[in-house]
């Protein structure tokens, strides 16, 4: 078994996320939001596959390009 990291002890990628800007996690999250936008169908249908739950349809792309324009 994997021992786990002490109290005192953080993992090194905490150290990186501490020490950005709030301006560099706001750059992060937008990118993010963007490129999940442009993979919306892709992701959409994962999810329902992946779970066997819902059913996917092509009815929010209007609305994914209204976002992704107020995102750019």
């Amino acid at each position: 078994m994997v021992p786990l990291p002490s109290a005192h002890r953080r993992p090194p990628l905490t150290d990186l996320v501490d020490a950005l800007t709030q301006e560099q996690v706001d750059h992060i999250v937008k990118k993010a939001s963007v490129a999940a936008l442009d993979q919306h169908t892709t992701l959409a249908r994962l999810a329902v596959g992946g779970t066997g739950r819902g059913v996917w349809r092509a009815q929010g792309q209007p609305n994914a390009d209204k976002g992704r324009t107020a995102l750019a």
